[in-house]
């Protein structure tokens, strides 16, 4: 009797042992959360950013590195050299593949070569102006046109960015286009360039910080650039007109991540650097209509004349826009694109946002 109660007293104690075990072990969805730490590994990116430290960009980029790190907890870090003391503007996409940086902002049109349908496709979003709806259309452009993703192979697009509405600040007003005629004008930007000179004036190219001595000499007539520059360059000291062009800047590819640094992350941290980049995007849009708002201000303050052409004028303009792009088109063309089908796909996207 004894022993047949010691061997259910032992049956006993090796249920309750195994019922123990069973309880210790982890939930299955603390399993799915280990996992999920354990995927994303400590990583620490390059990025390569051409502008100086008191550039407002600056700024910007350092609240979107904070929110990287904040998103992915810390696991994902950015370090940044600024002023391009890590990959120079003149071949930030070849750098970037060499991986001599794993992220880069740049203006990669001045890689002509290697950028052909990135530099025709500032043409084709006249006449929408609105920034932020801008925005818009410049990345459905891009993701409708493979030809156009083709050329940055190896890379996983981050953000686009523009300098916003070109305005004419100039010493005399200009208030319709037959104005331009015979004027000097230093141009920002390719489309800039050539409306100038589809109205008859003389474009030249010049670097920004020469611009405010050239228009105080009279070696220039006036300059097209945005809105901004009449209080951070000022520029309303010596440009007391200024005339609304209503053309956008080109909007560019501004920072992509390499393909290799971008396999490196784990689907967290690539979605967290994604969100990131869009909320710098966005952040970066608020800034330029700030600074636009306190130009015009400043503008209002220092007696410049804000000027509007009349509806013909703009029209003669937007179709201006149409005879370049169709011009860059016949370019892609010759160069072996279907520059027409990318021409037809743009812009109906553009036309449907210009309604």
């Amino acid at each position: 009797m004894k022993k047949i109660l010691a061997m259910i007293l032992a049956l006993i104690m090796v249920l309750s042992l195994a019922a123990c075990g069973q309880q210790a072990d982890p939930a299955p969805a603390d399993q799915g959360d280990a996992a999920v730490e354990a995927a994303d590994k400590e990583i620490t990116l390059q990025y390569s950013m051409p502008l100086p430290v008191t550039h407002q960009f600056v700024g910007y980029d350092e609240a979107w590195i904070a929110k990287v790190a904040e998103l992915t907890n810390g696991t994902l870090t950015i370090n940044p050299h600024w002023g391009g003391a890590l990959v120079p503007m003149t071949s930030s996409y070849a750098e970037t593949i060499a991986g001599v940086t794993d992220i880069c902002h740049a203006v990669p049109g001045n890689e002509l070569q290697q950028f052909v349908v990135d530099n025709v496709m500032q043409y084709l979003y006249y006449p929408v102006s609105d920034a932020a709806v801008l925005l818009d259309v410049i990345k459905e452009l891009y993701e409708a046109t493979p030809e156009w993703q083709a050329e940055y192979k190896g890379t996983k697009v981050l953000t686009f960015g523009t300098s916003g509405m070109m305005y004419i600040l100039s010493k005399e007003p200009i208030r319709s286009l037959s104005d331009l005629k015979g004027k000097t004008v230093r141009a920002q930007c390719d489309i800039g360039y050539k409306l100038v000179e589809a109205n008859g004036g003389s474009a030249v190219k010049m670097p920004l910080g020469e611009v405010y001595d050239s228009l105080s000499k009279g070696v220039i007539d006036a300059v097209m650039i945005p809105i901004d520059t009449l209080e951070s360059m000022q520029l309303a000291t010596i440009t007391p007109y200024a005339t609304l062009v209503k053309v956008a800047e080109p909007w560019y590819v501004h920072k992509f991540i390499s393909e290799d640094a971008w396999n490196k992350l784990s689907a967290n941290q690539q979605e967290a650097l994604l969100k990131a980049s869009e909320e710098r995007m966005q952040t970066e849009l608020a800034g330029m209509n700030r600074l636009s708002e306190s130009a015009l201000n400043y503008a209002k303050d220092n007696n410049v004349e804000i000027i509007e052409f009349s509806d013909a004028d703009y029209d003669t303009l937007f179709a201006q826009c149409e005879k370049i792009a169709q011009d860059k088109i016949g370019e892609l063309n010759a160069q072996g694109y279907d520059g027409d089908a990318i021409f037809t796909s743009a812009r109906a996207i553009v036309e449907k946002y210009a309604k």
